[in-house]
């Protein structure tokens, strides 16, 4: 997992909405940057915690970093 950006972070406590988390398994599988078309794999998308715009723009950050690595370590 990279490393998360903050910008997610400004515009959900800015606007005051929650973050929600996805997971997606196997995007990387089925379509990398060197590919020129997408192959027939199959794709697992997960809806994970939601997140309320509480906190600095970091702490917002660290909690999703937190979730989606849980989610991909798991």
């Amino acid at each position: 997992v990279a490393n998360f950006k903050k910008v997610f972070a400004i515009i959900s406590k800015e606007l005051n909405v929650d973050v929600q988390c996805l997971g997606i398994k196997g995007a990387y599988e089925a379509y990398s940057r060197f590919m020129k078309f997408p192959l027939p794999k199959k794709i697992e998308v997960t809806v994970l915690e939601k997140i309320k715009p509480e906190g600095t723009y970091e702490e917002i950050r660290e909690k999703a970093e937190t979730i989606v690595r849980n989610y991909v370590e798991n």
